[in-house]
């Protein structure tokens, strides 16, 4: 299985996921794993309406972007990277629209901002290296105020 493939295998175990938590939304059910530290700190996932709505939008980009890498990156020899890095960035936003807590999502939000600059620079030119710097130096100053 290639890594695209598998990405977008993610995509719609995702939207499926999303799907379910609807569902037990309209049953009157929020799904929330909880692993809460002595000191209070919540540091599980929680799919309440809004997650589950982001989380179903997550789950149709990841998709339609392995679908589009599966075409037209087939080939290329950054594909691999470039599947396992969206792969990663579709997991760390899972964690930033389910996070429970603020300590959670600001993870959330680090790690996804490493995933997407890792995903700009997957092919290795100097430019795309050049613009994952650019952005990775943006996004680590916004990490900071966070």
């Amino acid at each position: 299985m290639t890594t695209t493939r598998l990405a977008k295998a993610a995509g719609i175990v995702l939207l499926l996921l999303a799907l379910g938590a609807g569902l037990a939304l309209l049953q009157g059910t929020t799904l929330q794993v909880s692993i809460v530290l002595s000191s209070g700190l919540d540091l599980g996932l929680r799919l309440d309406v809004l997650a589950t709505v982001l989380l179903g939008f997550v789950a149709t980009l990841i998709w339609l972007i392995a679908s589009y890498a599966q075409k037209n990156l087939a080939g290329q020899a950054q594909v691999a990277r470039f599947g396992i890095w969206l792969a990663v960035a579709a997991a760390v936003l899972v964690i930033l629209v389910a996070g429970a807590s603020l300590v959670v999502i600001a993870i959330g939000w680090t790690l996804s901002g490493l995933a997407l600059t890792q995903l700009v620079s997957h092919s290795g030119t100097q430019d795309a290296v050049r613009a994952a710097r650019f952005m990775r130096r943006r996004l680590w100053l916004s990490d900071a105020f966070l």
